[in-house]
């Protein structure tokens, strides 16, 4: 054992720390290691954690050498039950990431230590590569947590229901902004042809809110995105960024992908066959037989619950910084984009109502 070792580029902890990941991540006790971080994180560095990727190289105790990377993660929150749900959901059969370990950082935060998967480009079929997804999101819905596990959840995670409240008080400041020309002229001239909207869109939020609270209940991710999704090098598809995972309504995953097939699929995919697929795998996974009415009528009431319940996020993505780098201004003006469509989306709702 290295006692008293320097720290290392992995968060500021130790040979000593480590040395458990590595032999977790080895699957038998090693006599020494080295550590060198040889891949980048791809796509946005940090949104809920700081990312590293450090490879092990190590020597066992009989003298065999082998090597490792890990994709080390670094919630910014001082609390976060993501280890757990890593665990429970791989206790019942879910292909996630191997969970090697959790340490805690020199700041008191926990640091997860997660089987890495390197990001791989879209089979050139689009079914191919949308039907894994699918099948993902209803293996996943099918897990029904225990009345312990649920209680837990209930009172360790983020109340899914709590995100409507969120969206809804960020009308009236991102009207205010939008009309001072603070998030392009686009929105600006969207939202003085609206000016009043506000006081409607507020009341969409509620009624929204009151109708997934209708629906069944069940697992929810909250996230589900081709950047929440990875695949081993044996092809299998598997879920990651378990932070957000609570309880809600049980089809909201698959519920914005198929109400707005343009924005999550291509409007070439067939959204009834994916939905029968859904329908088809989640019953095999346990979780009961639904008929496709039932799903369209669930899927209908939920057709803006994933705008309203992230809203808040994007609507903080979008916002100017001071000092953003030109990096920063382009995903800012992503987050913009998608906001507005996301207003537009929800006026001609409100127009509807």
């Amino acid at each position: 054992m290295v006692m008293n070792s320097p720290t290392t580029p992995v968060f500021g902890l130790t040979k000593a720390d480590l040395w458990p990941v590595v032999e977790a991540a080895a699957g038998e006790p090693v006599a020494d290691f080295e550590i060198a971080i040889e891949h980048e994180v791809h796509g946005p560095y940090g949104f809920a954690a700081e990312k590293v990727i450090p490879t092990f190289r190590y020597v066992t105790r009989e003298g065999r050498t082998g090597e490792v990377v890990i994709f080390a993660k670094h919630p910014y929150r001082a609390h976060t039950v993501e280890p757990e749900q890593y665990r429970f959901l791989h206790a019942h059969g879910m292909a996630v990431p191997k969970l090697y370990g959790t340490l805690p950082s020199p700041e008191g935060r926990r640091v997860l230590f997660l089987e890495y998967l390197p990001p791989k480009p879209r089979p050139a079929n689009r079914l191919e590569y949308f039907l894994p997804q699918v099948e993902l999101m209803a293996r996943f819905a099918a897990i029904c947590p225990s009345d312990e596990y649920a209680a837990w959840m209930q009172a360790n995670c983020e109340c899914f229901f709590d995100g409507f409240d969120s969206g809804e008080k960020q009308f009236a400041p991102m009207w205010a902004q939008a009309l001072r020309g603070e998030l392009g002229p686009e929105f600006q001239g969207v939202c003085a042809e609206h000016r009043d909207a506000v006081p409607r869109l507020g009341r969409h939020a509620r009624e929204a809110k009151a109708a997934a609270a209708a629906l069944p209940q069940g697992l929810v991710h909250t996230d589900f995105s081709r950047e929440n999704v990875g695949r081993r090098g044996t092809g299998e598809f598997v879920l990651m960024d378990l932070e957000s995972v609570t309880l809600g309504p049980r089809f909201y995953d698959i519920s914005y992908c198929l109400a707005w097939p343009g924005v999550k699929w291509h409007p070439e995919v067939n959204v009834n066959d994916l939905a029968q697929h859904f329908l088809d795998t989640y019953a095999r996974a346990g979780g009961g037989v639904v008929s496709p009415e039932e799903l369209w009528e669930e899927v209908h009431a939920l057709r803006h619950a994933y705008i309203l319940t992230m809203l808040n996020w994007v609507y903080q993505q979008a916002r100017a910084q001071p000092d953003d780098s030109p990096q920063d201004a382009q995903r800012r003006q992503e987050h913009r984009t998608g906001l507005l469509a996301w207003m537009r989306l929800l006026l001609a709702q409100g127009e509807e109502g």
